[in-house]
């Protein structure tokens, strides 16, 4: 009898072993997590269990090599835009409001470097769109009017104050400054920025004049040549007004003159700045081709600090200067073979040649093709005696470029004379036939040479 209930309890627990292992393959418990479960019924079985695979099924493959169970992608996280949109201010801060107001008032003044650094100031911070626009346009003209400023020479501005007359035995007559009186002499600084020295006994008397009197004598002439200019409007008539008030100190009428020249010829007057520009580029490349590196390097660094925003200094700024201050050896002549006919060889200064000009930016010729033949017999007068003048001019011009030249400044001021006369002609022309563009190209180009002339004058008139 206990031999049979002992195979009976082996065979029980041979089957209960067997389905324990099979549950087991299934579901991938320990024998003691089924025995449990049993026991707790069905708080154990409301847990849900991944299947696992069996060991004759291979793994699924990871992503980027290897073996293993795949996660489920995480959802991608909510996030707003990259960069979002930076909506322009409807109004402009006070602050800045101040700072505008500020420079305007420069502006008024006369200041335009301090105006243009207090305009870049407001322009650093967020503005309205209509303020933006209004403080980019006041920034253009107050750095427009800091450079034709700028073209004034120094010593031509003369003060107000301690001016004298000096009258001369030989009949001559000076103006200036009175720098010096002694019982030897008199020294006096002149319009053209020189020292003059006369001993007592070439001078015959010397009127010394009161402030207030220059400033009635300067305020005369000043409202004469305003009416002058009011009659005929011309960008270059009002700069010329405002070169006279900054010679002689009447710093509070040139920033009203100067908006004047300017809305009237603003092209003109941008052009001013770039052709000096230009000339100290080709007196660059002049010293370069004759060997002189100093003298090269100091117009080099004029040009870059007069006019920094020229596209002549930036073209300076990319060139090497290789020149030497010696002068370059000769090789010795090259004999040729008997029978063949000797080469010239070079001139030993060959002319500086003129960089290649941009292109697209060079300003086109002056006449811009052959003259055309006009309708009105009047114009057609009107345009040769414009070309006549002009060519005068040119020539006086020429002439005082040249250091030979016995008197440049006279020849400076003859062309001046000419180019007025010359723009005199076209302007009438012009007047007669607006819509033609080979007299509006020349009458461009006769200002711009009678700008050139004034500014280069050493004497005004």
């Amino acid at each position: 009898m206990v031999p049979f209930l002992l195979l009976c309890a082996l065979a029980i627990a041979g089957g209960l072993g067997w389905s324990v292992w099979e549950h087991r393959q299934k579901t991938g418990k320990s024998a003691r997590e089924i025995v449990d479960g049993l026991r707790g019924g069905e708080t154990a079985s409301a847990t849900p269990v991944p299947p696992v695979r069996g060991p004759q099924q291979p793994p699924d493959p990871v992503p980027g090599g290897g073996t293993g169970t795949v996660r489920p992608p995480d959802p991608p996280p909510v996030v707003g835009p990259a960069n979002p949109p930076v909506r322009p201010p409807t109004e402009t801060d006070p602050v800045l409001t101040g700072i505008i107001r500020a420079g305007e008032d420069l502006m008024a003044a006369g200041e335009f470097g301090q105006a243009k650094r207090k305009f870049l100031q407001a322009l650093s911070g967020r503005l309205a769109p209509a303020d933006k626009v209004r403080v980019e346009k006041l920034k253009g003209n107050a750095d427009l009017y800091e450079s034709l400023v700028a073209q004034v020479n120094p010593a031509d501005i003369l003060p107000v104050e301690g001016r004298v007359i000096v009258y001369l035995r030989n009949s001559g007559v000076i103006e200036g400054v009175l720098v010096k009186e002694s019982a030897d002499g008199i020294e006096v600084r002149k319009r053209n920025g020189i020292l003059a020295h006369f001993s007592v006994v070439q001078v015959d008397r010397v009127e010394k004049q009161s402030t207030e009197a220059v400033l009635a004598e300067l305020d005369a002439e000043y409202q004469k040549r305003l009416k002058s200019v009011s009659e005929k409007p011309r960008g270059v008539d009002y700069y010329e007004l405002a070169v006279f008030c900054i010679q002689n100190q009447l710093n509070a009428r040139v920033p009203d003159l100067l908006a004047k020249a300017v809305s009237l010829d603003r092209a003109l007057l941008e052009g001013v700045a770039e052709s000096k520009a230009k000339v100290l580029y080709n007196l660059m490349v002049f010293y370069q081709g004759k060997g002189n590196a100093d003298a090269a390097e100091l117009k080099k660094r004029e040009l870059i600090a007069k006019y920094p925003q020229s596209k002549y200094a930036k073209m300076a700024s990319g060139s090497g200067l290789t020149a030497r201050n010696d002068p370059p050896v000769k090789p010795p002549p090259v004999k040729p073979p008997p029978g063949e006919t000797p080469v010239k060889p070079p001139p030993d200064e060959p002319p500086p040649v003129n960089p290649p000009p941009d292109p697209g930016t060079e300003t086109p010729p002056a006449n811009n093709g052959p003259q055309p033949k006009f309708a009105n017999p009047k114009v057609t007068s009107l345009v040769e005696e414009g070309n006549k003048w002009y060519d005068v001019g040119m020539v006086h011009l020429e002439t005082s470029f040249d250091d030979k030249a016995k008197d440049p400044d006279g020849e400076n001021m003859k062309a001046l004379d000419a180019f007025r006369k010359s723009c005199d002609a076209y302007m009438a022309a012009s007047d007669l036939d607006p819509e033609n563009t080979w007299i509006q190209t020349r009458l461009n180009q006769a200002q711009q040479n009678r700008v050139m002339c004034f500014l280069a004058a050493k004497t005004r008139r």
